[in-house]
């Protein structure tokens, strides 16, 4: 029986590692897998050892919070990993904790595999040896990322983005309409605050008082990302916006705008071809150290890709109801400015091909035996 140990930290990453999960589960080898994750994994037939899912920021003064739990998790998994040695070990995202979770696996010989690797290819540093010297394998999902790696001392593999595979939808937008109870013609606004609390301290407040304003105009939507989130913040919501959990790809599906944090799901609405507002806040600290830091024009994936605003950023000080408002209605008014939008970010669906990339993943994982 091969042992996999699958590392995930953000609710994405979950998200993703679950997906994988399904697909090492349906090969006809005998797995048993356990690792760090959230709901989502473990439905999926992992034994999580460690859930960081409400554990992870953004930003340097925002992830002094979790300083001290992350090392203790790291701590514990570190003794679980010594004392349950796997034959392999999957990082997923999550780059703070799994680096160090893969100098340690390379102590124990164990092969690693990073799905979802550190973005280095966006903040333009050039030690990328440096980072690799403890991975063996690397599942690029973007073009410039494998670009970026392949003559680095890592192997790297070209698999096409998850996304293709995990936003397959067989539901007609009636039938989630049904599902959902959203019966209203009117124009449907999703409003997407982050799956972190610092993304839903900041950007919540702001995201409601933009449906208060607009109430008698649009229909709102809001999907939460766990139930732990639904928990703690839908009680600040309004009653005539329709909360949901777990609905984030039905909601999307379904809405004509997303309002949304800068995220994985700016790709996820890229592939509906939904016209988004981007939104972010972090601290004032945090934002310089990251302009220093980030060698790209743009935070939105959409928008990085094509090196080009085809949707708009809300960042910081731009971040305020009123800019909100105006793009809402401008995406609702305009049905031209509407259209092409929609048509750019369909260009961005083709950008992400081919679709297959979990099937890949899970077959490289499984085939790749050695370390490098």
């Amino acid at each position: 029986m091969k042992k996999i140990f699958l590392s995930a930290g953000e609710i994405s990453g979950d998200v993703h590692g679950a997906y994988l999960a399904k697909e090492l589960l349906s090969k006809k080898e005998e797995i048993k897998l356990a690792g760090v994750g959230g709901e989502n994994m473990s439905r999926a037939g992992v034994k999580i050892i460690k859930d960081l899912t409400d554990k992870n920021s953004v930003g340097l003064l925002e992830g002094i919070p979790f300083i001290y739990e992350n090392i203790k998790s790291l701590y514990q998994v570190k003794k679980f990993l010594k004392k349950n040695p796997p034959d392999k070990i999957v990082l997923i995202d999550n780059q703070g904790f799994n680096l160090k979770l893969a100098k340690f696996a390379k102590k124990l010989d164990i092969p690693t595999f990073y799905y979802f690797a550190p973005q280095l290819w966006l903040w333009g540093k050039k030690k990328k040896n440096k980072m690799v010297e403890n991975l063996d394998y690397i599942l690029a999902t973007f073009r410039k990322e494998y670009d970026f790696y392949k003559d680095a001392d890592v192997r790297v593999e070209y698999i096409g983005h998850p996304l293709l595979d995990e936003l397959k939808h067989e539901k007609t937008l009636e039938d989630i309409k049904i599902d959902l109870n959203v019966k209203n013609d009117k124009i449907k606004i999703a409003l997407l605050p982050g799956s972190r609390d610092q993304e839903l301290k900041k950007l919540l407040p702001k995201y409601v008082e933009v449906a208060k304003k607009l109430k008698n105009k649009y229909i709102f939507l809001m999907p939460f990302s766990s139930e732990y989130f639904y928990n703690k913040y839908s009680s600040r919501v309004p009653d005539f916006v329709k909360t949901f959990v777990n609905k984030s790809n039905d909601i999307m599906k379904i809405s004509d705008i997303i309002v949304l944090s800068s995220g994985t799901a700016t790709l996820e609405a890229a592939i509906y071809e939904k016209p988004m507002i981007i939104t972010y806040k972090i601290s004032k600290l945090s934002a310089w150290v990251a302009r220093k830091l980030i060698k790209v024009n743009y935070v939105g994936m959409p928008n990085i890709l094509e090196n080009e605003e085809i949707v708009p950023e809300l960042l910081q000080d731009d971040f305020t109801v009123e800019n909100i408002i105006e793009w809402i209605n401008r995406f609702a008014e305009d049905r031209n400015f509407y259209k092409k939008t929609k048509d750019k970010l369909k260009a961005i669906k083709n950008k992400l091909k081919p679709e297959g990339a979990i099937k890949k993943a899970a077959d490289i994982i499984l085939g790749g035996e050695n370390r490098k």
